[in-house]
C-alpha cells in the first residue's frame, strides 16, 4: 500500500511461462479507478511506489492526474492481453524480445501520451549503432529487421491504445517507418566447405572433446546437403528418415528457446531427397552407433532424450568460425544448398519445394541472382535445346525424302 493507491505483485501464465509485474491501482480526480503496470523487479516495485506518491501529490495540489499508463506497462499489458494466446509460442517469444529492447529506452517509464515521435526516432537511431546504456551495459548494433520488429510492437500497442480511447493522438504517425536494409546473400566456396568440415574433425579430435556426445559433423552435413533450417534438423526423429526411398520428412522445428513448433505454412512440411550417398551412409552409421540400431527418438538428442538446444549448435559454429576465420552466419549452409541445386539446372519450383518456400518467386528472387554465370548457363542450355531440335528436324526431313 502506498498513500491513496495499492501495489500488488501479479503473475500471468502465458504459453507455459509465467510473467510477473507490479500493478499500481489508484483513483484519478474523477474517481475512476486506473492502473499502471511496472516490471516485476525490485526496480519496478520502486517505480510503482514513486508513481503512486507522485499521483497523490498531484491530487492534493489539484493538478490533473495523467490517466495514460506508462509506455512499458501498456506494451506489456498489450502483449499479454492481445497477443499471448493469438500467436504461435515462438512468435510471442520474439515479441517479448522486442519488448525487452523497448525497456532500454529512456522514455519507457513515461506515460503513453508524453512520449514524442522524436524520442522514438532517436531511439531507433541509437539501436542501429553500438551504444552503452545508463547502467554501463554495452549493446551491439541491431539489424534493421530487429529494429523493424520493435517498431511493429510499438505501432500495434499505440494503435490499440487509440482504439481503447486512451489517447487523442497516435504519436507513431510522427515516426518514420523502419526501412529494411537487405544484406547480400552469402554462400560457401569449395575451399570454405573443406575448411569447415576439417575444423569439425579437429574439434572432435581435441582431447578436451573426446567425450563429445553430439555428432556435429553429421548435423552440419545435413544442413549443407538438404537445405534444412537448423531448427528443422534438430526436430528430426529417426522415424522421419526413410532409408529405402532416401527421403527426410520435415514437419517440425525447434525454436531458439527450445519449444517445438509445427511449420508456419503448409509448404513447410515436406519430404526432402537425400541426394548424396555419403549422407545416407553417415546417417546409418550414426543410427547404428554402439551396435544398437536406433529406431525412435531424436537424431540429435541430449541426455534427457530431447533435441539438443539451438544454442549448442550456434556455439559449435562460433568455434568453427574461430578456427577457420570464416565470417558467415549459420544460414549460409541453407543458402549454399539452394544455390547449388539451381546451378545444377534443377527447376526453381522443385528447389522451392525442397526449401519449404510457399512461393517459387521467393526462391527465384533470393537465390537465382547469386549464381555465378547463371546467364551463361541459361544460354548454354538454350543452345543445347536448339541443337537437339535442329537434329530432330533434319532427321524428319531425311525420312520424308
Amino acid at each position: 500500500m502506498s498513500g491513496g493507491g495499492s501495489i500488488k505483485l501479479e503473475t500471468v501464465a502465458r504459453n507455459g511461462k509465467e510473467y510477473r509485474y507490479y500493478c499500481a491501482r489508484f483513483y484519478d480526480e474523477t474517481h475512476v479507478q486506473r492502473k499502471r503496470r511496472f516490471p516485476g523487479t525490485k526496480d519496478g516495485e520502486r517505480e510503482a511506489k514513486a508513481f503512486l506518491d507522485e499521483v497523490n501529490q498531484k491530487k492534493k495540489a489539484g493538478v490533473m492526474t495523467a490517466s495514460a499508463p506508462a509506455l512499458s506497462s501498456w506494451v506489456e499489458s498489450f502483449l499479454a492481453t492481445y497477443k499471448a494466446n493469438n500467436v504461435r509460442a515462438s512468435s510471442f517469444e520474439r515479441l517479448i524480445e522486442s519488448y525487452k529492447k523497448i525497456l532500454l529506452a529512456d522514455f519507457a517509464a513515461l506515460p503513453l501520451d508524453k512520449v514524442t515521435g522524436v524520442q522514438i526516432q532517436a531511439f531507433y537511431n541509437k539501436l542501429a549503432t553500438d551504444w552503452t546504456d545508463s547502467s554501463g551495459t554495452e549493446h551491439k548494433a541491431l539489424s534493421s529487421s530487429s529494429i523493424k520488429k520493435v517498431d511493429n510492437v510499438l505501432r500495434a500497442a499505440y494503435k490499440m491504445a487509440m482504439r481503447q480511447r486512451m489517447l487523442s493522438y497516435n504519436i507513431m504517425d510522427a515516426v518514420e517507418p523502419v526501412r529494411l536494409r537487405t544484406k547480400g546473400m552469402s554462400t560457401f566456396s569449395r575451399r570454405e566447405i573443406g575448411a569447415v568440415f576439417l575444423a569439425l574433425r579437429k574439434i572432435k579430435a581435441n582431447k578436451h572433446n573426446s567425450k563429445q556426445r553430439h555428432n556435429y559433423h553429421l548435423l552440419f552435413r545435413m544442413l549443407l546437403e538438404t537445405g534444412c533450417r537448423v531448427g528443422e534438423v534438430l526436430a528430426l526423429q529417426w522415424s522421419d528418415i526413410d532409408f529405402k526411398l532416401r527421403e527426410i520428412h520435415v514437419h517440425a522445428s525447434v525454436g531458439k528457446t527450445g519449444q517445438i513448433n509445427a511449420p508456419k505454412t503448409k509448404s513447410g512440411e515436406r519430404k526432402i531427397p537425400m541426394l548424396f550417398s555419403g549422407l545416407v551412409s553417415e546417417l546409418k552409421e550414426h543410427r547404428d552407433k554402439g551396435n544398437v540400431i536406433q529406431l525412435h527418438g531424436y537424431i540429435f538428442a541430449n541426455r534427457n532424450g530431447k533435441p539438443i538446444s539451438y544454442r549448442r549448435v550456434l556455439d559449435c559454429w562460433q568455434r568453427v568460425q574461430q578456427l577457420t576465420g570464416i565470417e558467415k552466419n549459420i544460414h549460409t549452409f541453407r543458402h549454399t544448398a539452394a544455390t547449388f541445386l539451381l546451378s545444377q539446372g534443377e527447376p526453381v519450383q522443385e528447389v522451392a519445394r525442397i526449401m519449404g518456400h510457399s512461393d517459387a518467386s521467393i526462391t527465384y528472387k533470393v537465390y537465382c541472382h547469386s549464381i555465378a554465370g547463371y546467364n551463361q548457363q541459361m544460354i548454354k542450355r538454350f543452345q543445347e535445346r536448339a541443337k537437339r531440335a535442329n537434329k530432330s528436324k533434319n532427321k524428319s526431313k531425311k525420312a520424308a525424302k
